[in-house]
């Protein structure tokens, strides 16, 4: 079986290395900031960086164009395509522009349930309440679909400022036992798979027990509906469809699912005026009953979260993608010889 597996793989190197490839460059975040959990903000400079690279050195190709080709078994060599996730605001202030000013294509897969709210999505709700100085009971506390959970703070229920700095490098799974940043991650994972109502349930709970600044962060907001209709005017950008509450659709059934990529797609073509056609699983999530209510909603492509470039012999729905961090132009680019030599 190991022999069989082994020239299978060597048989699908030979095949890819025959292939042009291309790459669905993943983003999801352009600003400056001084803590980044998941490895997910990129700065306007860096990503004024990457696209002029991009531009001299690529063929920058739309998503739509790029499912054309790759049915066609024609896709271009050094294709790339740039998706951006989720909907943060800082796509529309900081990447439309610079996206305009390359004149690279870009596909903003958003989270429709977000967006026009003021509210931070629930990881940074999270983030901003357990991460952030400020002081926690001594037993915090949850209840979740009737089961209770309880963690004992210690020497952490009073987080100051000096652990802040000290702490605000670290991603969100480094933390230590019985540190601020391993029940952040904690509790990140125990919420993860729950739908949107338990998930705000559960960070309303941990407020009413936090002694921290509750404001939601205008830097952590979704776009407005105004700048997702504006988001189109260049004629660069196209939007994509990322379900309704960003939840983990392998956690839920197959009719939960139907509903939420459905709905979602059919109130961003209600704001948009457009036919939504490219759509992104969020967290990357999703079971073998998900890709054909994917298809079935009008969706013509799907992007995963799988991190390799794309070739003639992969799935249009299971498209992987190559997740940008906060790289420096040279960073940037020996990380795209990288995945383009593999």
């Amino acid at each position: 079986m190991k022999i069989v597996s082994k020239l299978q793989f060597i048989l699908r190197k030979i095949k890819k290395k025959g292939s042009h490839q291309a790459g669905i460059l993943m983003y999801h975040r352009v600003i400056d900031t001084d803590r980044d959990l998941w490895g997910l903000c990129v700065s306007p400079d860096n990503f004024a960086a990457h696209l002029e690279y991009l531009k001299t050195h690529f063929h920058p190709l739309t998503l739509q164009d790029f499912v054309k080709y790759y049915h066609q078994g024609k896709i271009p060599d050094r294709a790339v395509v740039i998706t951006f996730d989720d909907g943060y605001a800082d796509n529309f202030l900081y990447a439309k522009p610079l996206l305009e000013k390359y004149e690279i294509p870009a596909t903003f897969f958003l989270a429709s349930g977000y967006i026009g709210t003021q509210r931070e999505y629930w990881w940074d709700d999270l983030e901003r309440l357990l991460l952030l100085p400020g002081k926690l009971p001594e037993t915090l506390t949850l209840t979740i679909n009737q089961q209770n959970y309880a963690w004992q703070m210690g020497a952490v229920a009073n987080y100051t400022q000096a652990d802040y700095e000290r702490d605000r490098h670290l991603k969100a799974s480094a933390g230590k036992p019985g540190s601020r940043h391993a029940l952040y991650f904690e509790i990140w994972q125990l919420l993860q798979p729950l739908p949107d109502n338990l998930q705000q349930e559960a960070i309303r709970q941990i407020i009413q027990q936090s002694v921290v600044n509750v404001v939601p962060r205008p830097q952590n907001f979704p776009m407005s509906l105004a700048q997702v209709r504006e988001l189109q005017t260049s004629g660069l950008i196209e939007i994509g469809g990322h379900t309704v509450t960003h939840p983990d659709l392998s956690a839920h059934d197959s009719t939960w699912q139907n509903q939420e990529i459905t709905r979602g797609k059919q109130t961003l073509e209600e704001i948009t005026g457009q036919q939504l056609k490219s759509f992104a699983y969020p967290f990357g999530a999703y079971s073998p009953e998900t890709l054909p209510l994917v298809q079935s909603a009008g969706f013509n492509c799907a992007c995963s979260t799988k991190i390799e470039t794309v070739w003639e012999y992969q799935k249009n729905y299971e498209l992987p993608r190559l997740p940008v961090e906060n790289w420096s132009q040279k960073e940037f680019a020996k990380q795209l010889k990288k995945w383009w030599s593999n």
